[in-house]
């Protein structure tokens, strides 16, 4: 759950550089890179822009990770 919250910032600009190819989208801007898109970021909505989407993202990494680490416990119990 860790790495899902420290990996998010890398997620919003993965996002951010998908969502500005969308032809629907009409007021994003088209990035150059990923670079461009953090510095986008950072200047519209600050050191907050990049955390946004954490909650969502570890509530739903959450119970994939219980449910891994339950059953390498029992796995690891029965061998």
């Amino acid at each position: 759950m860790c790495a899902a919250a420290f990996s998010n910032p890398l997620d919003v600009i993965k996002t951010r550089l998908q969502v500005s190819g969308a032809s629907n989208v009409t007021s994003q801007v088209a990035f150059r890179g990923a670079w461009h898109a953090a510095q986008h970021v950072y200047a519209m909505e600050g050191l907050r822009g990049f955390a946004r989407g954490c909650t969502g993202r570890v509530l739903w990494v959450a119970p994939s990770t219980a449910i891994m680490f339950t059953s390498y416990d029992n796995i690891v119990k029965r061998l």
